[in-house]
């Protein structure tokens, strides 16, 4: 998933309640920290900043 996509919820699957609210504050953050010309919207530091970076990951492991 590139981190300027729209990212799905988790919630509903068999997921365990931790790793849900894990995605979902994944997806929030994905949501608001976009690339606004290689700077992130709400940072404003280099795109992607630290949180993309972080939520990507922690996305990526709720999913797998």
């Amino acid at each position: 998933m590139s981190s300027q996509d729209t990212a799905p919820l988790l919630a509903g699957s068999d997921l365990p309640p931790d790793l849900v609210t894990l995605s979902s504050l994944a997806v929030s953050v994905l949501n608001e920290h976009v690339n606004d010309a290689d700077l992130c919207a709400v940072c404003e530091s280099a795109w992607p900043c630290e949180l993309v970076v972080l939520a990507e990951h922690n996305y990526n492991v709720a999913a797998s």
